[in-house]
C-alpha cells in the first residue's frame, strides 16, 4: 500500500463495494447503477455523437 490518504481511501471505498456485491461484476455495476441514479450526478453520459 502506499503512503497516500486520498489513494487508500478510494482503494477502501473499492474494495467494500466489492464486497458488497460478492465479487460479481455484473452485481458490482448494478450497485454503482444505484448508487448514481440516487446521487442525481451523471457519472457517464453515452450520448451518441
Amino acid at each position: 500500500m502506499t503512503d497516500d490518504p486520498i489513494i487508500n481511501e478510494v482503494r477502501k471505498a473499492g474494495k467494500e463495494i466489492a464486497e458488497e456485491a460478492d465479487f460479481d461484476i455484473h452485481r458490482l455495476c448494478e450497485i454503482l447503477r444505484k448508487r448514481e441514479k440516487l446521487s442525481g450526478v451523471v457519472v457517464v453520459d453515452r450520448i451518441n455523437k
